[in-house]
């Protein structure tokens, strides 16, 4: 099972609210990888609430509940990765180290890849240049789609906007 964050209301804030979280993912019985959201770790800049973005404390509670904002495995064919969707951009030192472990990760597999995150990468177009808080900005999504089209990235999930899509793009 992946859960692609949000898992909280005021989880930047609140050492509770991630801890219940996380204990009501430990009563599901298959496995069950997550990666946080802007509800449960805070926004990149700009954000959806200036009080309320991703920074070292925020970004501890989660670790400190889940061990950590990421994951890689295999399942059948596939080798499914999970980032932490509101470290592109942020700025933090967090966010070059997820960067090196993607690269090694993409790196290390000639097997498809799903990429799951909090974040759609766009709207409608990687080509938007709308600073945003519905999907990932321009120029981290430049950079993380240059890392993703030289990998067998076949398929990318994401969250936030609490809506189905469906987008093909490239084939």
């Amino acid at each position: 099972m992946i859960v692609s964050g949000d898992l909280c209301i005021n989880g930047p804030d609140s050492d509770a609210e991630v801890a219940f979280a996380r204990q009501a993912l430990g009563l599901l019985k298959p496995p069950v990888h997550a990666v946080p959201g802007n509800h449960d770790v805070g926004d990149e800049p700009p954000g959806q609430e200036a009080d309320q973005i991703i920074d070292a404390d925020r970004l501890r509670r989660w670790l400190s509940a889940f061990g950590a904002d990421r994951f890689a495995f295999d399942a059948d064919n596939w080798r499914v990765l999970g980032i932490n969707a509101q470290l592109l951009g942020s700025g933090l030192p967090q966010e070059d180290e997820q960067d090196a472990w993607l690269d090694a990760e993409l790196g290390a597999t000639s097997r498809p890849v799903v990429l799951a995150l909090h974040k759609p990468l766009f709207l409608q177009s990687p080509d938007e240049t709308e600073v945003t808080a519905t999907s990932i900005n321009p120029e981290p999504r430049a950079r993380l789609l240059h890392r993703l089209r030289r990998a067998p990235v076949r398929a990318v999930i994401s969250g936030h906007l609490h809506c189905h899509r469906d987008v093909v793009r490239d084939g």
